[in-house]
């Protein structure tokens, strides 16, 4: 693995205003909000407060364009500010780095599903794994077709910014630790607005605590299979995506009047 410096390293000259440069990383954090907010606010409002009405497919269109107007397109922007256009082309490649080594595929696509697997068979008496093991063929059917389904929407928009931007320069200014404990807190947080929704809600503030809690728990996992993949943004956004799947196979697996716990729709990071 490369030293976290030579991901944040400036490499040419960009014109940009003179505090972008200072505080990349606020810059960032404050597109990707904005970007984001301003477009699944109304969604809250109209869901969570029953202020106006809001159709459904209106509400999809509005999540996509939320995600690549937020995350995605903080990091384009600013790296495009602080390093001009070598930049964004360094942030790319980096988004179709594969050679990583073949563990590394797997502990991105199937560390989550076991993860899981494990724990709430546990928290079920083994229903999900007997679940499972009942009718394996879902981990094709489901699981890899929701994972595929999930590169796009949501994780190529939102890991172009987690990953590929924000996560090298916080572990450069204040290291890996400290770096997951930020940003797990800013990616729980940037959901805020969905848990007024059909998506995440219905809102509560014991809700809110847990999914910030918990993920920032799953960004600790994240980031040690980034950064040993060199980097790779292609793996975090396949981690992103199975991270998802497997949210969506627990669901399937365990017994309906059980349901399953909010803690592992946080994990996802829709």
């Amino acid at each position: 693995m490369p030293p976290t410096s030579s991901l944040t390293q400036p490499i040419s000259s960009a014109v940009a205003p003179s505090w972008v440069q200072r505080y990349p990383l606020l810059a960032y954090f404050a597109i990707a909000f904005a970007g984001s907010w301003a477009l699944t606010i109304p969604k809250a409002l109209s869901t969570g407060f029953n202020l106006f009405p809001l159709p459904d497919p209106v509400f999809l269109l509005l999540f996509v364009f939320s995600i690549y107007l937020g995350p995605f397109m903080g990091a384009l922007i600013v790296t495009r500010a602080i390093d001009a256009m070598a930049g964004v082309r360094q942030l790319f490649r980096r988004a179709v780095q594969w050679r990583v080594g073949v563990r590394w595929y797997l502990a991105a696509i199937f560390s989550f599903l076991l993860i899981w697997l494990t724990s709430f068979s546990a928290l079920y008496n083994g229903a999900p794994l007997r679940g499972f093991i009942a009718n394996p063929l879902l981990l094709v059917t489901l699981f890899l077709t929701w994972l595929l389904q999930g590169i796009l929407i949501p994780s190529l928009g939102e890991e172009f910014g987690w990953r590929g931007f924000a996560l090298p320069r916080l572990q450069a200014q204040y290291g890996p630790i400290v770096a997951a404990i930020i940003l797990g807190a800013l990616q729980g947080l940037w959901h805020l607005p969905f848990l007024f929704t059909p998506l995440l809600g219905p809102f509560t503030l014991e809700k809110l605590i847990t999914f910030i809690l918990t993920a920032i728990g799953g960004v600790f996992l994240y980031n040690w299979v980034f950064n040993n993949a060199r980097g790779s943004v292609l793996i975090a956004i396949l981690m992103h995506a199975s991270g998802n799947a497997a949210s969506r196979l627990l669901e399937e697996i365990i017994p309906q009047e059980d349901g399953l716990a909010t803690p592992l729709q946080s994990l996802s990071v829709d």
